[in-house]
């Protein structure tokens, strides 16, 4: 017969291997609620066979093997899904930045309430039109003046409030950047450390769930190329250029453009070549800074400086309630500058009407509304688009083109969302921990344990009679 101590050792072995199983599942019912973990299973191994039956028993018996052992703890993840995670975070990333700016654009241009810019445009012509059929009307040409500043003074508001939004958008990118150059240098490092457990044959399984989720917070905020080394580290790309290899990063800086000192523009520290960013929330930010914001800048500055032009080259054509000769009605041609001219200190300064048919130097009387009608008229002239739109429409088309662009932002948003969430969910079904899971693979390891300890007993009985029970006739 056998020895009893090559069964004391596959016990102790087995006691050993699912007591290290029994931690593991408590590592991950533990961690069942942390962000990024990724489920840890224990692989058990058996052992191979260390002592030949046969030899003892003179036959050729077979071998009998040396029981099991903890052979590693496997990180349950998928790389490829993680990266298709990655790809479609940067993609939200975008589109939340650019839904967030088109709908504080909105708020700022207050449409279709009546605190507008298509409501005050409209009060104006109508305090105009009102003019032209009573033009002696002191109450009538206070209106006017009313209306044209507080239109002036809604197309100061809208253009400093969509400048505070460019300085916003500008402020968030100088923080993504610097979110970027963090994150990156925190790569590089869980490189160094992951690729050195990975040297001496250990898991180091939490290393790569941190880095996985740094990853995952990078590619929110900027497109990333992400592949893996065979030492374990990892290399990223962005736009091509080298942001993480191995245990070094590269840096980001935003500084202001030299052509346009108001906008940051982007640059590698210490490298030649642009950076390139096509998704992610800085390029959301970039976009919506230089594509969304500009655009109804420039816009409102085309409005005003026809608008200012179309209504002071009337104005000056006509006369006032005294005969005197009409002067500039605003003054200042962009939005975030045209006011009424401060020389018309009063209502009577309006110049209402027009030259007189037989003296083009003297005023037709104080009666007359024909250049109030003209300038009312305004509205329905085709002075915008090289003659083929009216301010309003153009106006309206802008409004109309905006809620275009927000519908298209708020669609690519809640598609992205949903595409996200069924990943993250594919994800969860291979990395999250289920505590009904754990808790069956508990129960099996306890068992498997209790039996070891229990084999241990008995055969710790066995060798106390083997050894203590024979050997001198008599005892």
């Amino acid at each position: 017969m056998g020895s009893g101590f090559m069964g004391l050792d596959i016990a102790l072995r087995s006691l050993l291997a699912h007591q290290q199983a029994i931690e593991v599942v408590s590592h991950n019912i533990a961690n069942v609620n942390t962000p990024g973990y990724s489920r840890q299973k224990a692989v058990l191994r058996t052992d191979g066979a260390a002592f030949g039956l046969g030899s003892l028993r003179g036959s050729a018996a077979g071998l009998v093997g040396g029981g099991v052992s903890m052979h590693a703890v496997r990180r349950m993840a998928d790389n490829v899904l993680a990266n298709h995670i990655r790809m479609e975070t940067h993609v939200e990333g975008e589109w939340t930045v650019i839904q967030n700016t088109l709908h504080e654009i909105e708020a700022i241009l207050g449409e279709p309430a009546e605190g507008s810019l298509s409501g005050a445009l409209d009060a104006f012509w109508s305090s105009w039109r009102d003019l032209s059929a009573d033009a002696t009307n002191s109450a009538v040409r206070t209106s006017v003046l009313e209306a044209g500043r507080y239109l002036a003074g809604f197309l100061n508001s809208a253009s400093t409030k969509l400048h505070a939004t460019t300085e916003n958008l500008n402020s968030q990118i100088r923080q993504y950047v610097q979110d970027i150059n963090d994150l990156a240098r925190e790569v590089a490092y869980l490189n160094v450390e992951i690729a050195h457990v990975q040297g001496v044959g250990d898991s180091p399984n939490d290393l790569c769930d941190r880095r996985d989720l740094l990853l995952e917070q990078l590619a929110e905020l900027v497109d990333i190329d992400v592949t893996h080394d065979i030492d374990g580290s990892v290399s990223v790309l962005l736009g091509g250029h080298h942001l993480v290899t191995r245990g070094h990063h590269a840096d980001l800086q935003a500084e202001p453009s030299e052509t346009n000192p108001e906008l940051l523009v982007l640059s590698w520290v210490g490298h030649d070549g642009a950076v390139r960013v096509s998704s992610g929330r800085l390029a959301g930010a970039l976009r919506s800074r230089d594509e969304y914001v500009a655009s109804i800048q420039a816009k409102l500055d085309e409005i005003t400086r026809v608008l200012v032009n179309a209504v002071n080259d009337l104005h000056r054509q006509g006369f006032d309630l005294q005969g005197n000769a009409g002067i500039d009605f605003f003054t200042g041609d962009l939005a975030h500058s045209i006011q009424v001219n401060d020389a018309l200190v009063s209502p009577d300064q309006v110049a209402a009407a027009a030259a007189s048919s037989d003296d083009p130097d003297q005023s037709a009387g104080p009666g007359d509304g024909s250049i109030a009608l003209r300038l009312a008229d305004l509205s329905s002239a085709l002075l915008m688009d090289d003659g083929t739109a009216t301010i309003g429409t153009t106006y309206r088309g802008m409004i109309g083109q905006l809620g275009m662009n927000t519908r298209h932002a708020s669609m690519m948003l809640e598609s992205s969302h949903e595409f996200l969430d069924h990943l993250q969910q594919r994800r969860d079904s291979v990395s999250g921990v289920s505590l009904d899971e754990e808790t069956i693979d508990l129960v099996q390891y306890q068992r498997a344990y209790q039996a070891a300890a229990r084999m241990i007993t008995l055969i710790d009985e066995m060798l106390d009679r083997l050894i203590n029970g024979t050997g001198i006739v008599g005892r």
